[in-house]
């Protein structure tokens, strides 16, 4: 009688994960600080668990830990063939992703005005002409 419930209780507890649902809001600011890990993904769907990490700079077991809980958060897929694992980003880690590219995007073209600005810093029109546009 006792296993029964007990098997109850897990389908009940299988049940309320499934239905729930993260709020996009919660997993962009948990999954800001790796991008490269979003985007090495994004870039190379069904990318090699080995060619993952080197990309992302990581350990292949650190990555396989990371992994897994980005797995529970329903950002990405994977698929085993054999013993190669690749790795595929799911409709909500699209979703991450590109908000956090289009951040990147923002971040690299004000880095590279401020660049442009600083080169011809010598030139006082073109530094009276910046000042105008703020």
């Amino acid at each position: 009688f006792g296993s029964i419930w007990g098997g109850t209780r897990l389908l009940g507890l299988k049940r309320e994960w499934k239905q729930k649902t993260y709020r996009f809001e919660e997993l962009k600011k948990q999954y800001t600080g790796h991008y490269d890990f979003l985007h090495a993904i994004a870039v190379n769907p069904g990318i090699k668990h080995k060619d993952l990490a080197r990309e992302c700079g990581k350990s292949a077991s650190l990555l396989s830990q990371f992994a897994t809980r980005v797995k529970k958060d329903r950002l990405i897929t994977c698929r085993h063939i054999g013993r190669e694992t690749y790795y595929y980003l799911r409709p909500m880690g699209e979703r991450v992703f590109e908000e956090l590219d289009g951040k990147n995007k923002k971040v690299s073209m004000a880095e590279d005005e401020r660049r442009a600005f600083l080169s011809g810093v010598g030139k006082a029109e073109e530094i009276i002409a910046y000042v105008c546009q703020l």
